[in-house]
């Protein structure tokens, strides 16, 4: 809803100031309303020290094998909003288009949560990502077809169908990192993994999108794109390889 009305605002406006400072405004209620919510219980984390996620992130093979390969996909996850930036420009997309496709997404990823979770059995560790990332593969070929053989008229319906299937990735990848931390964590370094496997999915999220825009200015969008189809294909076959994610902890 709020994709749509801003892609809207846009449009109508013919500026992108209107809609950045109504969402600061939302931001800063969401803020305040959220504050004045209290938790039931107080939860206690086991303490553990920042180099420890770095002891974590080359001592354990199992870990070490779930962010090497979770960086790389990051090119997919976090790197192709950039690109999905230039390539909808240009296909002539206007504001509320691209806020369409935005609203589609987000229309897919709760789809998938809704038909994910109730069937939630993620007891592996980056196996998990199997859904996420065979979803992410399909999405990277729709929007290869758009990029390499410029449909004309079907290009925002086969965009559109890439965002639906990228939304459902994006439902299982959120899963998936739910679950797998906790997986892979021995006894009493849940906290750990947890956080190790964030500030591993929070770097590459800061990396990534700024790789993908280099690659842009320095070989273009459609190299791009071929890199993304590649990556994707890639990643979705490792997940699936018996014993990828050696011993982890069945939940």
């Amino acid at each position: 809803m709020f994709a749509l009305g801003f892609g809207g605002i846009c449009e109508i406006t013919g500026h992108h100031l209107p809609a950045f400072v109504m969402t600061a405004v939302l931001v800063v209620i969401g803020a305040a309303v959220f504050r004045r919510i209290p938790t039931q219980a107080e939860h206690e984390m086991e303490p553990f020290h920042p180099f420890d996620i770095v002891r974590t992130a080359f001592g354990d093979p199992r870990f070490r094998r779930a962010a090497i390969i979770l960086t790389i996909y990051g090119w997919v996850g976090a790197g192709m909003r950039p690109i999905l930036t230039v390539l909808y420009a240009q296909l002539g997309f206007r504001e509320a288009q691209v806020g369409q496709l935005a609203a589609i997404g987000t229309v897919g990823m709760l789809l998938g949560l809704l038909w994910i979770t109730p069937r939630l059995r993620f007891s592996g560790g980056i196996s998990n990502y199997r859904l996420g990332f065979g979803a992410a593969f399909v999405t990277m070929l729709l929007f290869g077809f758009v990029a390499f053989d410029d449909p004309g008229p079907w290009s925002f319906m086969l965009a559109a169908a890439g965002e639906f299937v990228f939304g459902i990735s994006v439902a299982g990848f959120m899963l998936a990192t739910q679950t797998t931390g906790i997986n892979l964590a021995p006894p009493g370094r849940t906290t750990l993994y947890v956080n190790a496997l964030m500030v591993v999915i929070g770097v590459r999220g800061v990396a990534m999108p700024l790789f993908s825009a280099k690659v842009m200015d320095l070989w273009g969008l459609r190299t791009a794109i071929a890199a993304s189809v590649v990556i994707a294909c890639g990643c979705a076959l490792i997940v699936f390889v018996p014993g990828i994610d050696g011993k982890v902890k069945r939940a």
